[in-house]
Order: C-alpha cells, then sequence, then structure tokens
C-alpha cells in the first residue's frame, strides 16, 4: 500500500530551471537530490559560450555579397538578431540558450545525455555546438539553422530521443560521438575543417568529422590513464594545442603527431590560437605569448595584483579594420585589455 502508483508521480517544475550553485539564491538551500560528488570541472570559460546562430551568420554573409535591395526581410531580421550565449553545468543536466538582450530563456534540453554536461565549444560560423558529458559522448548540435539540421539529423539519434528533427526548434542534436571510456573534460571544433576534438579524464584524444559524426582516430599523450585531459585548443591549419593533468603542454597535429611538448609549470585557465602564436593564462597570474610550434615563451604580461587569469579573448578575426585589441580575465573580476602589437 506504500508503493506510488504511477499515476502519483508529478513531474518536478524545478526541472526546466537553472539550478547551477552560482545562481542559486543566497541563504537558500540546494536541493538534496543535487548533493552528489561531482569529480567534474564546475563553472568556468569552458561552460558557456556566446554566437549570432548558424542562420544569422549566413544572412549577414550573404547581405554582405549582394545589394541591400535583394536582401530578403528575413535575412535583414536576422542580420539585426542579437546573439545567444549557450550554457552547460546545471544541475538539471541540460544545455541551455539564452537571449543576450534580456537573458531570457530560448531553449533547455539535454539531447541524451546521460548525467552532466561538463563542457561545450561553439563554431565560429555560429552553426554548430557540441557539448560533452560524464556519459563519456559527445552531441553535435545545430543551432538556429532549421535547414542544415534537417539535412545533417542521424536517424539512430532521431530514434534514441524518440522524436524527428524538423527544423522548429533553435537547438537540434544531430550526432552521437562515441570512442571515449571516461567523462569528456574538454572540447575544440572547427567547421572549416569539420573536425571535433575531444578529450577526456583518462587522458584521451579523440578526432571525429563534424558534419556526420564519424569517428577518424584517438591517441594519448600521456602513457599514464591517470593523467586527464584539462584543455585543448584547435586552428584553422590542424594544429592543436593542449594541456595535460601533469601541466604539460603539447602541440600535436589532428593526424595525431606530436610538434613539442614542454613544462608549462601552471594550471591554464583558457588559450587562444591567433597566426603562429598561443596566447594563455593560469593559476601565475601571468598571460603568455608562445610560439605554436615550439610552445617557447616569446612574451609576458605580469597581473599578479588582479590574481590568477581566468579567460582570454581576442578582437574577432573579421573586424580587421578595428583596431586589434587582447582581452584578460582575472579572478578579482577586472578587464585588462591590451593592445595587439
Amino acid at each position: 500500500s506504500n508503493r506510488l502508483r504511477p499515476e502519483k508521480l508529478k513531474t518536478l517544475q524545478c526541472r526546466e530551471l537553472s539550478r547551477s550553485t552560482s545562481v542559486v539564491k543566497r541563504g537558500s538551500a540546494i536541493p538534496s537530490c543535487t548533493k552528489k560528488t561531482v569529480t567534474l570541472p564546475e563553472i568556468g570559460n569552458w561552460t558557456f559560450a556566446i554566437t549570432r546562430g548558424g542562420y544569422a551568420n549566413e544572412a549577414k554573409r550573404r547581405k554582405a555579397l549582394v545589394s541591400s535591395r535583394l536582401a530578403s526581410a528575413k535575412d535583414a531580421l536576422y542580420t539585426d538578431a542579437a546573439p545567444f550565449i549557450t550554457s552547460c553545468g546545471y544541475f538539471d543536466d541540460t544545455v541551455k540558450i539564452h537571449s543576450a538582450d534580456g537573458c531570457k530563456v530560448e531553449n533547455s534540453v539535454t539531447g541524451g545525455h546521460r548525467g552532466k554536461i561538463s563542457c561545450l565549444a561553439t563554431s565560429g560560423d555560429g552553426a554548430f555546438l557540441v557539448t560533452g558529458g560524464e556519459d563519456c559522448t559527445c552531441r553535435v548540435w545545430v543551432l538556429d539553422h532549421p535547414d542544415l539540421a534537417v539535412a545533417l539529423s542521424d536517424g539512430y539519434l532521431q530514434t534514441a530521443l524518440g522524436r524527428k528533427t524538423n527544423g522548429d526548434e533553435l537547438l537540434n542534436c544531430c550526432h552521437v560521438l562515441w570512442g571515449h571510456e571516461a567523462p569528456i573534460s574538454c572540447l575544440a571544433l572547427s567547421s572549416e575543417l569539420d573536425v571535433v576534438v575531444s578529450g577526456s579524464f583518462d587522458g584521451r584524444i579523440c578526432v571525429h568529422t563534424l558534419r556526420t559524426g564519424a569517428f577518424i582516430r584517438s591517441f594519448r599523450p600521456s602513457l599514464s590513464p591517470s593523467v586527464p585531459v584539462l584543455l585543448v585548443r584547435l586552428e584553422l591549419h590542424g594544429r592543436m594545442v593542449l594541456q595535460m593533468g601533469d601541466l604539460r603542454l603539447y602541440t600535436y597535429t589532428i593526424n595525431g603527431d606530436c610538434l613539442c611538448c614542454v613544462e608549462a609549470g601552471e594550471r591554464i585557465h583558457d588559450m587562444k590560437i591567433t597566426g603562429e602564436v598561443v596566447v594563455s593564462g593560469g593559476e601565475n597570474c601571468h598571460v603568455y605569448i608562445r610560439n605554436l610550434n615550439t610552445l617557447k615563451v616569446l612574451s609576458g604580461l605580469d597581473l599578479s595584483r588582479h590574481g590568477p587569469i581566468r579567460c582570454v579573448s581576442l578582437t574577432p578575426e573579421d573586424l580587421k579594420a578595428v583596431p586589434q585589441h587582447l582581452f584578460i580575465g582575472s579572478d578579482d573580476g577586472m578587464i585588462s585589455i591590451v593592445e595587439h602589437d
């Protein structure tokens, strides 16, 4: 008589709400269902990204190629649309899309992930989003591009999710990437190279195709399975820079060839590759500029008064007409702007 009856079970209303510890109201208790041991990184620059969406970027490109009289009304609407904020790391195990102008939740889905979604990355053209989770899989999503979502959608995934991809959703999951045996720790992707690079907590790097989800290869920079992959960045010519749990930095090609290896001496929180240099910042409170092929330090900037470096960013490459700057986010909340020399 004490058994729960199916008709008495109700869906929790908080299921679609953000319940990250960073946004729980001060003084309120975190629900007991969320008090669990978490071995993955919590909230950081690897859990969110800002993008305009696939159709908006395509409309912007078309508008630049054709005269304004030939541009459609729909293209004009999307060109002026506000960007989206994509984020993960929530306690309801979802990836969420917020509007940048009002932080309104536009979409909130799991895409079939079983467990927490620990990291995400977006493509430069805004059309693709890749998420990695505790279930040792990565998911490829199409963001705000209905035609592309329908064209790339995997029939197996449609069956697993129990619904068809009709293009009406803002975020559509198209592929599942297999190959890891441990939770995903970091991601990088390039729509130009049609490549997704993922790292896991057992030190394995996997390379997949972005548009078809096909497995290409895997390799381990470290022989020890207890050394996780902490960070990976990919550049347009197929070279990647990654940091392992032993704090070593590596430069690899997507073919799995190691170009160099150095001791970083710190946990790096963020890296950006521009041209033939790597810009990084981490626990040592310094921003270092390294040669991409040798990882030799070319220059450094001391920001110790602001604490560890949490994120770095560069002026977008498509804004060549404006002055180029380096933006550095520090632990105390300060943003340092450095003119690009």
